[in-house]
């Protein structure tokens, strides 16, 4: 069989565009498969927008949600993001933002912090404290310097060796470990303090944060307060309530949840992010998207020319 000019085409199969080619061939590493879900995007009252993707061993779910019923009508100022590994080994970002007088600020702060950790600086990446205090900064920064008389949530998650958590927590998002088997809490204290142009005390002042580990099993959920206060806004039996609602959720388990939020009659907007750990850890890579794969189908025909195949 002889084999076609370079970028050209199989005998028999569809002409690839110029852009493809130049995309196949030069794309060396899976493609990161982004979720940024942004409120102002979803303003159905009722409407429980989802997404989930693997991560080596593990599950990382996100959904967002403008409220029940009684939201008809009123501004989802919610924001979400997950940036998974695009190589093994490398770390996974979790954020929700809670924005308050506008969408703004959240989007600012997202745009702010994905921006930041899609340039791979080992100084937001490392393992560390003073990583995630610079994404907080960043993320004041941005809204500081639009103008925008808006405030936000921010609560950030690194899975570090798809082993560790580190998290960073500004106000009164809320962060639940939910260990194999049962029980599971509320991990960081809630503070009626905001990013946005009226913080005039230093970040780390206001800056919640903590690290733990991550064993085989462990849930963890980060979520704007419309779940808790739906369902119920203590924190000990907020979250056997919250695990419940996982538990009989199937292989859907945030969206069974956020639903769960809204027949308690949840009106608040809904942000929220959940990662299930596999036996394996979250060290893998997240799976590309059907046509990042083209460079390797073509790469893999190649070479089975090249061996005489």
């Amino acid at each position: 069989m002889t084999l076609p000019p370079e970028g050209g085409a199989l005998p028999g199969a569809l002409p690839l565009s110029p852009d493809m080619v130049s995309a196949t061939a030069t794309r060396r590493r899976p493609a990161r498969v982004e979720i940024r879900l942004l409120g102002r995007e979803h303003e159905v009252a009722s409407a429980v927008h989802y997404r989930q993707t693997a991560i080596g061993a593990c599950t990382v779910e996100a959904a967002i949600c403008a409220g029940g019923s009684a939201a008809a009508g009123k501004p989802n100022e919610d924001a979400l993001l997950v940036m998974p590994p695009d190589a093994p080994g490398e770390p996974v970002l979790l954020l929700v933002a809670d924005g308050h007088f506008g969408a703004d600020a959240a989007e600012l702060a997202v745009a702010a912090v994905g921006k930041a950790w899609a340039s791979a600086s080992p100084e937001v990446r490392e393992d560390s404290e003073e990583a995630l205090l610079r994404l907080v900064r960043m993320a004041q920064a941005a809204i500081a310097e639009a103008g925008t008389q808006g405030e936000t949530t921010l609560l950030l998650a690194v899975v570090h060796n798809g082993t560790a958590l580190r998290w960073a927590s500004v106000g009164d998002s809320y962060l639940y470990r939910l260990p194999p088997g049962r029980g599971g809490r509320r991990v960081n204290r809630l503070d009626r303090v905001w990013l946005g142009s009226r913080l005039i005390v230093p970040i780390h002042q206001v800056t919640r944060r903590g690290r733990f580990e991550l064993a085989p099993g462990t849930r963890v959920l980060l979520t704007t307060d419309g779940v808790p206060e739906a369902i119920r806004n203590v924190p000990t039996l907020g979250a056997r309530q919250i695990r419940a609602a996982l538990d009989g959720g199937g292989d859907r388990p945030l969206d069974a949840l956020v639903r769960t939020a809204l027949d308690c009659g949840g009106e608040d907007n809904i942000a929220a992010v959940l990662i299930t750990v596999g036996g394996e850890g979250c060290a893998g890579v997240s799976k590309p998207p059907r046509e990042a794969r083209w460079a390797t189908v073509w790469r893999a025909l190649r070479r089975g020319q090249r061996d005489g195949g």
